[in-house]
Formats: C-alpha cells, structure tokens, sequence
C-alpha cells in the first residue's frame, strides 16, 4: 500500500485550480492498493471508486512509501476503502473551494466524520491512514489537507516510481 501524489491528473478540469490555491505542485490524491495492478482507490467525483491505473499516468505520479504500516494496519487501511466504496462516499467540490479563505466565509468550515461526509481526495486518503490503519498522517484534520500536503509528512517517504502493469522496477 502507497500513497500516490499526481502532479499530473488528466481529464480533471479542477487541476489548475487545485495547484494554484494550495501552491504545491500536486493536484490529486489516492491510494495504491496492488502494485501488481496498479488498482488504486481514490475519491474522485461523484464518490469515492477503485480504479486501475493507466500506463500513460504513471509518469506524472510519486509514490510514497507509509513508515510504520504493518500488516494489520494494511488490512484495516483495504477495509476502509471497501468501507468507503460500498458507502459511495461522496466527493465534495465545495470542500475544494474552501481553499480559498473567502469561499470557506461564505461556504463555512468543512466537517469530516466517516465515510459518509463527502470529501476531497487528499481527505480520503488521510482518512484511509488514520481511520483504517490508524497511523495519523499528519496533525490535523482532514479537511484542511490539500495533496500537496500530505507530502509534508514525516511517515510519507519517496518510493520508486510506478511501473506498468507486471513489469519490476529496476
């Protein structure tokens, strides 16, 4: 299990948008649930979906490594994105907005309480640490975790980069 931080995320109109207000250069989040397979689970409107990745993805995606997972913790993390998949929990581009500190007043605050609040990509995937393997990511709430910043985290180590479907990295 990885996390995943695309600087690239095709087809997303929002893209620009999410770069620029949280000025880091990632614009998605997901998890990396088989390597073998590339299936990722991520949350991406209307809700959270599991996925396969495309070969032609993987070069604008950086794979990191969660210091301290175990199996178990990997176990409860899978649990939570079948948790999460079954629930249809529901993507939130109001959330997106509340970025910008002006959208947040009018908009108010977010709010994350399982997998039935709707959420943004890089909420899912703190959530998928923190409520599944229950490794705190970082020491915040979720919903002010843009992509970018889940990369600030101390557990999140650069991996080696995604190879296509049952090929090694060398």
């Amino acid at each position: 299990m990885k996390l995943l931080l695309f600087r690239v995320h095709a087809r997303d109109p929002l893209s620009a948008v999410i770069v620029g207000e949280t000025r880091t250069q990632y614009t998605h989040a997901a998890v990396l649930m088989d390597e073998a397979t590339n299936e990722i689970c991520e949350a991406y409107l209307p809700h959270v979906r599991f996925r396969f990745l495309l070969d032609s993805e993987l070069a604008g995606i950086d794979a990191f490594d969660i210091s301290g997972l175990n199996p178990e913790m990997v176990a409860g993390a899978l649990a939570y994105c079948v948790a999460a998949e079954a629930a249809h929990e529901p993507y939130s581009v109001e959330n997106l907005f509340r970025f910008n500190p002006f959208l947040r007043e009018l908009l108010g605050e977010a709010t994350d309480v399982g997998v039935h609040s709707p959420v943004i990509c890089s909420q899912f995937a703190f959530d998928v640490f923190d409520r599944g393997a229950h490794l705190k990511l970082l020491n915040a709430p979720s919903y002010v975790l843009a992509p970018g910043y889940l990369a600030w985290s101390t557990l999140a180590v650069p991996a080696a980069p995604l190879t296509r479907k049952g090929m090694v990295a060398t």
